[in-house]
């Protein structure tokens, strides 16, 4: 009777370690989804305010999931900036410290962020990009006519942009973001998170098909255009 009595406590605490996983794991891909979303909108407006209306998403649906990739990259490495590697070095050594040094252990603390953020997001980019090109014959965006981009990829002006971006999306926006999908329930979780990902496997299947065969991506709204 002890043993199984052992057992079922152990069965339980799997379960509750796995549950726990699986609610991290579907809230992590919410907020890839959303900020996949919030990256569509930036380009749009980015688009329409430079070149008119363009489709500057690679998929159908209204997301540019290099954003959410990148989102997930930096959560999982960098954190955020308050709770970042640098910020909790900063409290142990500095323990005592006066507004002064409490100022700027946050300004070293953001700079070092900013830095990394900037790092990881041009990788990011860099690596998407040739990946994209070589097995889809697309080149999604081009930088050749900017100074010292590296094969038309990156280019020093919007890796700063996208450090820039990543260090204030992830002070101000993901709380927020958090904060709303904290309130969601675990089954209504698991039924948002399970649709989106139907969803997206069906985009994601046929946009990269129809790169592979046509070499470019497809436009929804290609003759769209704002009055």
């Amino acid at each position: 009777m002890f043993v199984k009595s052992e057992d079922k406590e152990s069965h339980i605490y799997d379960s509750c370690i796995e549950e726990s996983m699986s609610i991290r794991i579907c809230k992590l891909f919410l907020l890839f989804f959303a900020t996949s979303m919030l990256g569509w909108i930036v380009e749009t407006l980015y688009g329409v305010t430079y070149v008119g209306f363009t489709d500057r998403g690679l998929l159908v649906m209204p997301i540019c999931p290099i954003y959410g990739v990148a989102f997930v990259i930096i959560k999982l490495i960098l954190k955020t900036p308050e709770t970042s590697y640098w910020n909790s070095l900063s409290c142990k050594i500095n323990s005592n410290k006066t507004k002064f040094k409490y100022y700027i252990s946050q300004i070293i603390t953001y700079v070092l962020y900013f830095i990394c953020a900037t790092i990881l997001t041009t990788l990011i980019e860099l690596i998407i990009g040739l990946i994209i090109e070589k097995y889809c014959g697309v080149r999604l965006w081009d930088y050749t006519n900017m100074k010292y981009n590296l094969f038309g990829f990156v280019t020093p002006r919007f890796s700063i942009y996208w450090g820039l971006m990543a260090t204030l999306f992830m002070t101000f926006v993901y709380p927020k973001l958090k904060e709303k999908v904290d309130t969601i329930s675990y089954i209504s979780l698991k039924k948002i998170t399970s649709l989106i990902l139907i969803i997206l496997v069906i985009d994601i299947t046929f946009s990269f098909g129809y790169m592979i065969k046509y070499g470019e991506h497809f436009i929804l709204f290609k003759d769209f255009k704002l009055i």
